[in-house]
């Protein structure tokens, strides 16, 4: 687990802009990924550099999508969970 991340109790989700392609986030924070999706560039995304990780294993996806904003270069990472 990442030091940035080791001072909270679990469970942890994860999200944001990570600049870095997969499998990178999982290798380096050791958190199971929760989406997957082409997020950047907005118009014509190549990548996926938003993540949403967790160390939860009780986290289940129902739904992931990767609408684009006017407001960002890159395209919302969106999930919807369930808790088994």
């Amino acid at each position: 687990l990442p030091i940035y991340l080791c001072g909270f109790p679990g469970p942890r989700v994860l999200m944001g802009d990570l600049n870095m392609s997969p499998p990178k986030p999982q290798r380096y924070t050791g958190l199971r990924p929760l989406a997957t999706a082409l997020t950047f560039p907005r118009d014509a995304p190549d990548r996926q550099l938003d993540h949403i990780l967790t160390d939860d294993p009780r986290l289940v996806v129902e739904g992931c999508s990767a609408p684009t904003l006017s407001i960002s270069d890159h395209r919302a990472l969106i999930i919807d969970v369930s808790r088994r």
